[in-house]
């Protein structure tokens, strides 16, 4: 189990990858009450699950912003290439299962490069 995941603690929480290859990509973002991560987009789609608490994901489309809120048990998928942020602007920590099929082996480089 030692190699089971890895856990890289950011100012904002955590960002757990259970498992990565060049074809699938499953991990946790745990956000701190009160925190969000930078604007960001992924070159593939990326489901999202919320698994604990609530949090909120803001969709950048042209000049718009659309906020959905993921409540526990709450799925959403992000297009390609699709702007977006993962905020939490509750009062308790967010935990949010991410996936991705497709290669996105040099973002989880920079993760584990930027711990």
């Amino acid at each position: 189990y030692k190699n089971m995941c890895e856990i890289y603690k950011i100012p904002q929480g955590k960002i757990i990858i259970i498992f990565s290859d060049k074809n699938l990509s499953i991990g946790l973002l745990e956000l701190n009450p009160k925190k969000e991560l930078a604007l960001h987009n992924r070159p593939v789609m990326e489901e999202l699950l919320q698994i604990y608490g609530s949090s909120i994901i803001k969709i950048f489309k042209n000049k718009n912003k659309k906020n959905i809120k993921l409540n526990k048990n709450k799925m959403i998928k992000i297009p390609a290439k699709q702007y977006h942020i993962h905020s939490n602007p509750m009062n308790k920590k967010s935990i949010t299962l991410w996936k991705f099929n497709g290669n996105i082996t040099k973002i989880i480089t920079e993760i584990k490069k930027n711990k």
